[in-house]
């Protein structure tokens, strides 16, 4: 068929394998040879098999469902329970419940994203988590009814509190028997800008300045000082009428006296190195009537020298310490007793 194009004469190539196919073929031919095949993307077929028709033994297992927008290996929790828990507390709920995330994003006081490595994972902790397996997802919003936040993973004066029946704040306590609810996590699912100064949470927590990070994991002095400020202040809230509650409530009568012994303990010890020097003086004069000792005159040489010239190991007379994992223990063990 003539289509006005110049008739192309074929070219006959050699059989020499020694001869070049570029030597052959006339620049003007190689030319027309490009002009046919194009400069768009070329498919391989094997990338198109392969998209199309994946391996059976092939994870599929992608973060995003680009088509619903919803992310596979992450889920969203949102009620009022979760505006009183901190980082720890989420992951220590999961964990209850034998889910292990891999990490969780907050969006709001009361909304927080728990992401798994795997889409498998995140199908089992939904099944885990839900309150009910066999619930439809609400066909308007997609949440499910969650489980309720166990009492190992409330904060400390919580699970306290807890315990002994005396919840003194009817906020916290209205907030913790709310319903958790779950649902896939979207995309859009991301903490608003400015979200950090309109946090309750935040507000609520801001002693003396410092603002409780709710990824903090009660480490350092700053966090030491915010739980030391926490016990002390449940002790006041329930000092004065502590002698009513005692006498309505048997099990308080019989915990009260040790679990203020453990807990004033550990704030006097650990409150030594954040206190002024007027009050370290009075903490170093109770020392001595302990047995304790402050003074470099009355500690050994190798002791005075470590104490005093910067070196990190305390002397053997010092005042003694617990550190924060010992005292997170006795308390878990008191709770635990007391149940």
């Amino acid at each position: 068929m003539d289509n006005g194009a110049p008739e192309e004469q074929p070219v006959e190539l050699s059989y020499d394998e020694n001869v070049a196919y570029e030597d052959q073929v006339s620049p003007l031919e190689n030319a027309s040879l490009a002009r046919r095949i194009g400069t768009t993307k070329v498919y391989l077929l094997s990338e198109v098999v392969d998209r199309e028709h994946p391996a059976a033994e092939a994870d599929n297992d992608t973060a995003v469902d680009e088509d619903s927008g919803y992310r596979s290996n992450a889920l969203l929790l949102r009620g009022t329970p979760i505006s009183v828990l901190s980082t720890s507390s989420i992951f220590d709920y999961a964990i209850n419940y034998e889910c292990y995330p891999l990490a969780l994003e907050w969006i709001d006081d009361q909304s927080c994203v728990l992401v798994f490595e795997s889409k498998a994972l995140a199908e089992s902790a939904y099944e885990k988590l839900a309150l009910n397996v066999a619930d439809e997802p609400d066909p308007e919003d997609g949440f499910v009814a969650a489980q309720q936040v166990p009492i190992q993973a409330l904060p400390p004066e919580e699970r306290v509190n807890t315990i002994l029946g005396t919840l003194p704040d009817e906020d916290t306590k209205h907030q913790l028997q709310g319903t958790i609810k779950m649902r896939w996590a979207r995309i859009d699912d991301v903490k608003q800008r400015g979200a950090k100064n309109a946090s309750q949470y935040y507000k609520k927590h801001k002693i003396s300045g410092e603002k409780r990070k709710r990824d903090d994991d009660y480490d350092g002095h700053a966090s030491r000082s915010q739980l030391d400020a926490e016990l002390e202040a449940f002790k006041v809230r329930n000092r004065d009428d502590e002698a009513e509650e005692v006498g309505k409530n048997p099990l308080l009568q019989r915990l009260r006296p040790s679990l203020e012994s453990r807990l004033s303990d550990g704030v006097r010890i650990r409150n030594a190195d954040l206190s002024p020097p007027q009050a370290r003086q009075q903490r170093s004069n109770l020392g001595r009537m302990r047995g304790w000792s402050d003074d470099p005159n009355e500690l050994s040489d190798d002791s005075r020298d470590d104490r005093y010239e910067g070196n990190s190991v305390r002397g053997t007379r010092d005042r003694p310490r617990k550190t924060q994992e010992e005292l997170d223990a006795e308390l878990d063990a008191f709770l635990n007793e007391a149940q």
